[in-house]
């Protein structure tokens, strides 16, 4: 073999080694961050092996849910434009109000339920929280007031219930409630006024008033009848029917004066002078008269008090001489009819 054939054969060998450590070289695996690396466009997994040049996993950014972030690298794309979400005025059953924009995931005033008056229901949305129970309130005997009103304050737990609220009353218009007494305003300096005449009843009498405060009785007082003549000594009103007294038939009553008979109804205190309601006679108590006879004919002849000029003895039996007895006279149209 010449020499330049023996150079050629070299040149050919090593050739071929080097091609040989050449594709040794190409079976290298590259390394990648666990975080994302990105820019406008991609995001992706820089390589850590020290081939800078090398991307894995490179892909476009997405946002799908339009917040202007990529969904995957959390790339800001673009700034979010300004949005204003709109809500459905009513409530719905868990206490919110429904978006109307395409942000449907969005809850407007979110908020748990209340229940302050006991009711199971939510106070803001109505939503039944519970059923009722069947509850009976109770209340306080007696009332609570303010301006507004009087009521019976709720002795259970539920203290807001007021049993039998209503409006103050005034009908006596001395400015406090007729209910429950509360002062609704100071009363006003008043002078009432009254008729000068008298009104009554079977109670007493009274001055009417001539004001508006018409349920005013000036100078009430119980009827009196001291002279027994069934009226009133000071109105005049009837109290009861004259009584008529009846008396005894004999005289058992007698003094210094004279004697008489004793009333037999249920008036013991008659005067000694008594008139009958029913009848034109009057009886009277007279000092002792003698009877005498003269010329055949009776005649009195009296001790003491003489009856009135218009009154004249009845006929009567002759007693016995020198008896003592009482002359009951009449008037004259007594003895006309005797």
């Amino acid at each position: 073999m010449n020499k330049l054939s023996k150079l050629l054969s070299v040149f050919v060998i090593a050739g071929t080694v080097s091609a040989g450590i050449a594709g040794l070289a190409g079976c290298h695996t590259h390394t990648y961050s666990d975080k994302w690396s990105s820019d406008e466009t991609q995001h992706w997994h820089a390589a850590t092996c020290g081939h800078d040049d090398v991307k894995g996993d490179v892909a476009e950014h997405v946002d799908e849910n339009d917040d202007g972030k990529c969904d995957v690298c959390g790339y800001v794309i673009e700034e979010p434009q300004e949005h204003e979400h709109t809500y459905a005025p009513g409530w719905t059953s868990d206490h919110w109000h429904a978006a109307t924009c395409e942000h449907t995931s969005e809850k407007g005033s979110f908020a748990a339920h209340t229940d302050a008056d006991k009711d199971g229901k939510c106070d803001v949305c109505g939503y039944v929280i519970e059923e009722q129970q069947e509850h009976e309130h109770t209340y306080a005997a007696g009332w609570t007031s303010d301006e507004t009103g009087h009521w019976h304050a709720a002795t259970c737990e539920h203290t807001d219930e007021k049993g039998s609220f209503a409006a103050h009353t005034d009908a006596d218009k001395d400015g406090k409630c007729d209910v429950c007494g509360y002062v609704i305003e100071e009363p006003q300096e008043h002078e009432h006024t009254y008729a000068p005449g008298w009104t009554s009843d079977e109670t007493g009498h009274w001055h009417a008033a001539t004001c508006e405060h018409t349920s005013e009785k000036g100078s009430f007082a119980a009827h009196t009848d001291a002279d027994k003549d069934g009226k009133c000594d000071v109105c005049g009103y009837v109290i009861e029917e004259p009584h008529e007294h009846t008396y005894s038939d004999k005289f058992t009553a007698k003094d210094e004066t004279g004697h008489w008979r004793l009333p037999t109804c249920d008036d013991t205190t008659t005067p000694t002078r008594t008139a009958s309601a029913t009848s034109a006679a009057t009886r009277w108590r007279c000092r002792t008269s003698i009877p005498i006879r003269i010329s055949g004919r009776m005649t009195r002849r009296d001790t003491g008090t003489q009856p009135p000029a218009n009154t004249l003895p009845k006929r009567a039996a002759l007693p016995p001489t020198s008896m003592k007895t009482t002359t009951e006279y009449a008037t004259s149209a007594d003895m006309k009819r005797a």
